[in-house]
């Protein structure tokens, strides 16, 4: 089994306000597409209730740095209170959401995500050491970049999210 480190935990957007969910979704992952990403999608579903709906989202985005390392954000986007609603700007209606958005990232970074070094105990003790002395530094580089990665899809999200207030 691959070896996974945890690099940040638990980075968060919370918003409130006006919202396009499918087209912030979509823009999401024309992001992640352009930025070598590609995504499992967990978990999607959506709940009715006197208030609102209510959407659960969980991806997990998945990008290979080489072929021993690979970076994972999981993300859940849970939108509640969500009700639609009809705004006009320059003479042309829109359908938007309002409601609240919470999403939360997790990264990870995942050494060995083919299972080669996991075949003999020896192998799994050499990628111990490996990882730990001779490629550090290659190492702390991937941590780096895997939260640079991060924080530009959480501005990414941000920014969409700040679009709609001055509607």
């Amino acid at each position: 089994m691959s070896e996974r480190e945890m690099i940040i935990d638990g980075r968060d957007i919370n918003y409130s306000g006006l919202m396009n969910l499918r087209e912030m979704l979509l823009k999401m992952d024309d992001w992640l597409m352009d930025n070598g990403w590609d995504k499992d999608i967990m978990k999607t579903f959506e709940e009715n209730y006197d208030d609102g709906k209510q959407v659960t989202i969980e991806y997990i985005p998945f990008k290979k740095a080489s072929y021993y390392v690979k970076y994972r954000i999981e993300m859940r986007m849970y939108f509640t209170k969500l009700k639609e609603v009809e705004v006009e700007k320059a003479g042309v209606k829109t359908k938007l959401m309002k409601g609240n958005a919470h999403i939360s990232f997790d990264t990870f970074i995942e050494f060995d995500y083919e299972n080669h070094w996991d075949r003999k105990p020896m192998f799994i003790f050499l990628r111990f050491i490996l990882n730990k002395y001779v490629y550090k530094k290659q190492i702390d580089e991937y941590k780096k970049d895997a939260i640079k990665e991060t924080i530009a899809l959480e501005n990414y999200l941000k920014e969409f999210l700040n679009l709609h207030r001055y509607i």
